[in-house]
């Protein structure tokens, strides 16, 4: 393997951009170049010490020039390093003109990206022996994330430059008549007020164990997945393989899950029913990943693969929150932070929905409708998410509640289209259905009957 003996660099640029500064530290090029590069993108360490004295006494508003430069790198004891007095009088011999200091300023920062590249590259070479496949692959995420993250001094597009393609959109929507613009979840009413999940967005659902967040999750995946044929990618850290398809293949056929462990008493319609459901969950474009303990990174490499196999995804689920392998930091909810904040990035950079599965705080076991701050180490969550959706059934709280069957699909933060409320289904074998506003009605009028004084209605949103 041939390695670089010399690492990328422009001397020449470099020489040029500090020249200029020296020069003419408030021409509007040189005020611009102080602003789109950091002294990191220098190669020489003298040329990011000089650079490092002239920004902080041009932020101070004192004079730069070699004289001043000179006094205040012996000031702070690292003149020697910067070459000296003779060495930075010579810069200003280096500039060709000052209006091409910004193109020397782009030449630099992108060889120090390049370096950048070429120092991550030898680094897995190094630790390729002792870290396993994955760890590398993370560690490499991670790095690149890092250089990607670094501004290049791109400028800032005026408002009205997304005019024409915002008018395409419009027009789109205009000519579908008030179609859905965002992905069809197959939940009618949640489509109807969402306008579909978000297409950049990052999409929570939340609730406490048993409420029914993996199912409803199935749910949407199996009509994005199997009626809509978009290509799905679930990430279930909760189930085996074998658990996975079996959920599956018991909400496709209406089998009930407790037969299809047990084996006892399944008839004949019952394996025409399993049969059928296999044919439709076969035929679907879900994929599945059932690693426990998964990193963002991890998630957001096995997306990028899939995609570069695939051409494109039109539904991430991630399953659950909690059993993610959480970044190190100083608390659990700079963690969260780390992760919600990172799958955001992910859903805008695949332009793909994410629905992520949170686990509710035990608050919620105390009876009442959920609220945002039963979220765990909600603040951050909520700052990410673009909805948060939650689950709730109050047979799982109360068994001899008259709103048996009944699932609330509460709404309880959408950032784009204000559609917060309540949407009510019937949980049913391996699915939920459409449940109608009467039959909610008798129910809640029999709930508050039985409770007087009533306690808090089931009012819908």
């Amino acid at each position: 393997m041939t390695m670089l003996k010399e690492p990328l660099n422009n001397l020449n640029a470099e020489k040029s951009i500090l020249g200029a500064l020296l020069t003419d530290c408030n021409h509007s090029t040189s005020k611009q170049a102080l602003d789109m590069m950091d002294s990191s993108a220098l190669y020489l360490q003298s040329h990011r010490v000089i650079f490092d004295a002239i920004k902080t006494m041009a932020e101070s508003k004192e004079v730069v020039d070699t004289i001043s430069v000179t006094e205040r790198l012996k000031a702070s004891g690292t003149e020697a390093m910067s070459g000296g007095y003779y060495y930075i009088s010579e810069l200003p011999r280096s500039v060709t003109s000052l209006a091409l200091t910004l193109v020397h300023v782009d030449i630099v920062n992108k060889i120090a990206i390049k370096r950048d590249i070429i120092r991550t590259a030898q680094q897995a070479i190094e630790h390729s022996e002792n870290l396993e496949p994955s760890e590398l692959i993370e560690m490499i995420e991670n790095n690149l994330k890092s250089i990607t993250s670094k501004d290049t001094g791109k400028e800032a597009s005026h408002i009205s430059d997304f005019g024409n393609d915002w008018l395409n959109k419009l027009d789109e929507r205009v000519q579908s008549g008030g179609a859905i613009s965002g992905l069809e979840t197959g939940i009618a009413e949640l489509d109807e007020r969402l306008s579909g999940f978000d297409l950049e967005g990052l999409i929570v659902l939340a609730g406490r164990p048993s409420m029914g967040k993996t199912l409803l999750a199935q749910t949407i995946m199996d009509y994005v997945g199997g009626h809509a044929q978009k290509n799905c990618m679930f990430f279930s850290m909760e189930m085996s393989d074998k658990q996975v398809y079996e959920r599956f293949i018991s909400k496709a056929s209406g089998v009930c899950p407790k037969k299809i462990r047990s084996g006892k008493g399944l008839n004949n319609e019952d394996w025409g029913r399993l049969t059928s459901g296999m044919g439709a969950v076969n035929a679907s474009n879900i994929y599945v990943e059932t690693d426990a303990k998964l990193s963002v990174g991890q998630i957001r490499a096995r997306v990028r693969r899939h995609v570069a196999k695939k051409g494109y995804i039109g539904l991430i689920v991630v399953d659950y929150l909690g059993l993610m392998a959480m970044p190190k930091a100083a608390s659990l909810t700079i963690s969260i932070g780390e992760i919600t904040s990172s799958l955001k990035s992910l859903a805008k950079e695949m332009g793909t929905p994410i629905l992520l599965l949170v686990q509710g705080s035990r608050a919620m076991d105390k009876g009442g409708r959920p609220v945002m701050s039963d979220l765990k180490d909600s603040s951050s969550i909520e700052a990410d998410a673009d909805v948060v959706l939650f689950v709730h059934r109050q047979e799982v709280l109360d068994p001899d509640t008259e709103l048996k069957g009944v699932t609330e699909l509460i709404i309880a933060k959408d950032r784009h289209n204000d559609g917060n409320g309540t949407i009510y289904l019937s949980k049913m074998s391996g699915g939920f259905g459409a449940l109608s506003v009467q039959e909610v009605a008798e129910m809640t009028q029999r709930e508050e009957a039985k409770n007087m004084p009533a306690q808090r209605g089931y009012q819908r949103g």
